[in-house]
C-alpha cells in the first residue's frame, strides 16, 4: 500500500488486506477480475497562529487549515506602521496568500514598516526650506528657529504647547507654530567715581529707544 503521513487513508487501516473473490454473503463484495484500487486520502489539519507584534485585527488569531491548502492571509493594523506581510520562522515573507505545506502547527509573525510623517514649521524667525521628515517610533529633534532679539521658547500644536518626546509617536503630518520670548539686556555703567543719573535705565530690549 501507498502511505503519506500528510494524507492518512480512509480505505484501509492496515497494510495487509484479505480479499474474497466473487460474490459472497460475507464482508464487502469485490470484482472477479483484475482491478485497480485508488487510495482515498484525508488531509491532515494544522493550526496557524498569527503573532501581531503589537498590532490588532478582527480575524481569529489561530486558524486550522488542511495540508496543501491555500490560505488567504488577514491584514492587521498598527498605529504608525504599515503592514508588510507575514514572516515564518525561516524568515520567508508572505503578502496575501500562503500555500500551507507544513507538517506541524506554525506561527506567522506580522512584519511592520515604520511610517514617515512631515512637520511643517511656521515662524516669524527662521524655518527649514522643506518640511521635516520624521519616522514613527524613531528618535527625532525639532528645528531651532532664530529671531533677532528673541529667544525661541518652543512650539504650539493646535494652540497648545507641543511637548516633545524621545521618539516620534504622532501618526499624522503636523504643523508647529514657533513661540518666542523677547530678550532683556542689562546696562552696566562705569562711573569712575561719579554718580549715575536717576533716570538712566539698567535694562532694555531691542525694541526700546533711549
Amino acid at each position: 500500500m501507498v502511505y503519506d503521513k500528510n494524507y492518512p487513508t480512509t480505505l484501509f487501516d492496515t497494510a495487509t488486506v484479505t480479499i474474497k473473490i466473487g460474490n459472497t454473503n460475507e464482508g464487502p463484495k469485490f470484482p472477479t477480475k483484475d482491478t485497480t484500487f485508488y487510495a482515498a486520502w484525508d488531509a491532515q489539519t494544522y493550526d496557524i497562529t498569527f503573532d501581531l507584534v503589537g498590532g490588532n485585527m478582527e480575524d481569529d488569531l489561530t486558524i486550522t487549515k488542511d495540508y496543501g491548502s491555500t490560505i488567504i492571509l488577514p491584514t492587521p493594523k498598527k498605529e504608525g506602521y504599515s503592514f508588510d506581510g507575514w514572516k515564518n520562522k525561516e524568515g520567508e515573507i508572505f503578502k496575501k496568500t500562503f500555500l500551507f505545506e507544513e507538517t506541524s502547527n506554525i506561527i506567522l509573525e506580522a512584519v511592520w514598516k515604520n511610517n514617515e510623517y512631515k512637520i511643517t514649521y511656521i515662524s516669524e524667525g527662521t524655518t527649514p526650506e522643506e518640511p521635516q521628515i520624521v519616522v514613527y517610533g524613531e528618535p527625532y529633534s525639532l528645528f531651532k528657529s532664530y529671531l533677532k532679539g528673541y529667544t525661541h521658547t518652543g512650539y504650539l500644536l493646535d494652540n497648545k504647547p507641543f511637548i516633545t518626546n524621545q521618539v516620534w509617536n504622532i501618526a499624522k503630518d503636523i504643523t508647529l507654530y514657533a513661540t518666542f520670548e523677547i530678550n532683556t539686556y542689562e546696562i552696566t555703567y562705569l562711573l569712575d567715581g561719579g554718580t549715575n543719573h536717576k533716570d538712566n535705565i539698567y535694562k532694555f530690549t531691542h525694541v526700546d529707544s533711549f
